[in-house]
């Protein structure tokens, strides 16, 4: 069966489809009858190669909810991008598209309902994306990571949704014993800044450093567009008593070895790492990204916190002294700590994919 993948951008939307493309084939091994089309950049293209997934670039603006020329120029790429998507659909033909959401599967939708194609799409947050929200009666079904925030307009809808959580590439749920070398019977924070980078979380981070390293291991993913000052990181490990260690960006199975040694970790509260940390069991200090759209990881953060799993702080209201306090009050009390990673694996969703799959076979 001929399924048409659109999405990508980020890594957020990027590795669902992976995770999906790896439970059809595991489903059927030899089933290569799939095409990923994306914007083409440099993500996008290495994890084509790594997992063999033939693709296609095309061109996709961006929704900008502000006053921007940008947007402007972005418009004539969505047409274009259009253009494109209604050519591959018209020579691919595919059974069924499944859409990503955002920007760049906007040309696609797009396309597909004008060419009468079986349409689904998934949403990665409690807050439905705008190309989702726009493109709903159009859909075939919405995927959901997580229950959605209530909205009644929403409601006429509702057969339209099925929670699924959000599918997990199979090298992450994949036992893995090797284990970074890092101080004995000392606990560990995971500091991870997305794969594009959070540099207002990051910097933050290296700030206090020094203090964290006193009593702590700190592994930090800073995402591949952060850059770090070495004369300023040298000068915060001089004095270390414990292990630091930064990464720009890890495969999954790396990933997953980095993930074993975290006791706690700090994070934005995008779908994914939110859906890593719940099937590790990590409980987590959460700081929203605060320009993300419609709030949507405020939402998360909220949703996760109500359930007993993390603790979640304002970007603007971070300080030394507070910042460190809640550290220490979560690792130091282990009745408390326990608590949260037990109710962080209830929250974990292990076969999102397969069950993604099941469906759009079941019912293409």
């Amino acid at each position: 069966m001929k399924i048409l993948f659109a999405g990508g951008g980020t890594g957020g939307h990027i590795f669902p489809i992976i995770a999906i493309i790896q439970a059809l084939r595991k489903v059927n091994p030899n089933d290569n009858d799939f095409l990923w089309l994306n914007s083409g950049n440099d993500l996008e293209i290495k994890i084509s190669q790594e997992y063999n997934i033939p693709s296609k670039k095309i061109l996709c603006g961006k929704a900008r909810r502000y006053f921007s020329l940008w947007n402007l120029t972005d418009l004539f790429k969505t047409g274009f991008g259009f253009l494109q998507s209604f050519w591959i659909i018209l020579k691919f033909n595919p059974k069924i598209i499944f859409a990503k959401g955002g920007f760049v599967s906007l040309p696609v939708i797009l396309a597909g309902i004008i060419l009468r194609k079986k349409i689904y799409s998934h949403e990665s947050d409690r807050v439905l994306g705008l190309v989702n929200r726009f493109f709903l009666p159009f859909f075939e079904k919405i995927f959901l990571t997580f229950p959605l925030k209530e909205k009644s307009d929403l409601e006429k809808y509702k057969n339209q949704f099925l929670l699924t959580g959000n599918p997990i590439r199979a090298e992450f749920l994949e036992a893995e014993n090797k284990k970074p070398e890092l101080k004995n019977q000392t606990k560990t924070i995971l500091a991870l800044g997305g794969s594009q980078g959070a540099n207002n979380l990051n910097n933050f981070l290296i700030s206090i450093l020094d203090k964290l390293l006193l009593k702590y291991n700190v592994i930090h993913l800073t995402g591949k567009n952060w850059q770090i000052d070495n004369s300023i990181l040298k000068q915060k490990l001089d004095n270390s008593v414990c292990v630091y260690k930064n990464y720009k960006f890890l495969s999954a199975k790396k990933l997953n070895q980095v993930y074993n040694q975290a006791d706690l970790a700090i994070s934005r509260a995008g779908s994914g790492v939110l859906t890593e940390l719940s099937l590790k069991g990590i409980p987590a200090i959460l700081i929203p990204y605060p320009s993300s759209s419609a709030d949507h990881q405020l939402e998360n953060a909220k949703f996760f916190q109500k359930k007993g799993t993390t603790v979640t702080l304002n970007e603007f209201d971070l300080n030394t002294k507070f910042f460190l306090k809640t550290i220490n009050d979560l690792l130091q009390y282990e009745k408390r700590l326990k608590n949260m990673q037990k109710n962080m694996f209830r929250l974990s969703k292990k076969d999102a994919g397969g069950e993604i799959i099941k469906h759009l076979l079941k019912n293409a």
